[in-house]
């Protein structure tokens, strides 16, 4: 069995997320990088459908190590019938024993739930060096079973920097950024070159907005830093307007606002922070904002907060904001009225 490495106190505790959305945001890149046999066959005009509650529900209690993400979508193929594939993924950080059997037993508990649908059951190991085989097998007297599944080192990408660099696929840098942030463990000096260098890097790529907050959502779990380098970071990139360095700063405004939920109530310290990361987005992004719009943002609860916030990823301009809040006023509107009579029937 392979060892466990020693985790460095500054690595992030929860990459799945991380690769999850960015998994939710590129799907089609993710299967052209790294499985592209199955991303031909398939039909990306369709929409695809995560299946999170439905794995979870399949969800196999065995012993594989720390898994950085399973997901599970809903594609339809090219051909035009009426049929969908379920693709399993598998982000593994080291293929430790058991790890095999634990695709398998996904593979088979989806096909026993939808039986008249195909599974396609696929692995990313992001730092085991060895070759590990995509394979699962059992026999006994007799009887056995063999189980084979694609699967995808980070590892065998380690000495092409270079031509990741150039691959515009979003997944290619990825790929870089995670094996520099395992390259860089216990080494916060040359991380933050590398990080910076990194989302420097995003600028010449010229992705949409969306894609952006993604990637940089990646890069900061992934190379996580000590506060002072964070805050020494955003202040390097500070004013540039077509990138939108957040994901840091989400985690400034979560702190905030569990210091004011202590304080003031754990709702109110909700929309505390909600309100923080939206007043230091929106001013990174447009310059300091007007007295009247300050005070239109404070009038938003927790969810308009952050229903707002994932819209301002595709804003121009401050007016932007603007339109938004006239657009939704009547629907805020509606909804407060409706809650204000729910209360007084009461």
């Amino acid at each position: 069995m392979e060892k466990e490495l020693p985790i460095n106190s500054a690595e992030p505790d929860d990459q799945d997320s991380a690769w999850k959305d960015l998994l939710d945001a590129c799907l089609p890149e993710f299967m052209a990088f790294f499985f592209p046999h199955v991303e031909c066959e398939v039909d990306w005009t369709r929409r695809y459908e995560p299946m999170d509650k439905e794995l979870a529900q399949l969800k196999p209690d065995l012993p594989s190590g720390k898994l950085y993400a399973d997901k599970l979508y809903q594609v339809w193929l090219k051909n035009g019938q009426a049929k969908w594939i379920l693709i399993h993924i598998e982000v593994q950080g080291r293929a430790l024993r058991g790890f095999a059997r634990r695709v398998f037993d996904y593979n088979y508990r989806i096909g026993a739930k939808y039986p008249n649908v195909d599974v396609v059951s696929l692995a990313i190991i992001t730092e085991t060096k060895r070759p590990v085989a995509g394979r699962y097998e059992k026999s006994a007297f007799g009887c056995s079973v063999v189980f084979t599944f694609p699967l995808a080192q980070l590892a065998a990408y380690a000495n092409k920097l270079a031509e990741l660099e150039k691959n515009p696929n979003p997944f290619a840098l990825a790929v870089a950024v995670q094996l520099k942030a395992l390259e860089t463990r216990g080494d916060n000096q040359s991380r933050y070159g590398w990080k910076k260098a990194f989302i420097a890097g995003l600028r010449k790529r010229r992705y949409p907005r969306e894609r952006i907050a993604a990637l940089l959502r990646f890069m900061d779990w992934a190379m996580r830093l000590p506060a002072a380098l964070e805050e020494r970071l955003k202040n390097e990139i500070k004013g540039v307007q077509s990138m939108s360095y957040v994901t840091s700063w989400e985690r400034m405004a979560e702190q905030k606002g569990k210091q004011i939920g202590k304080q003031e109530g754990k709702q109110e310290g909700k929309q505390e922070a909600s309100l923080s990361l939206v007043t230091m987005f929106l001013s990174e992004q447009f310059g300091t904002l007007s007295d009247t719009l300050q005070i239109k943002l404070r009038k938003l609860s927790t969810e308009q907060l952050q229903s707002l916030f994932a819209d301002a990823l595709k804003f121009e301009a401050q007016s932007d904001v603007t339109t938004w809040l006239k657009q939704h006023a009547n629907q805020m509107a509606a909804k407060h009225n409706g809650t204000h009579s729910k209360k007084k029937g009461q």
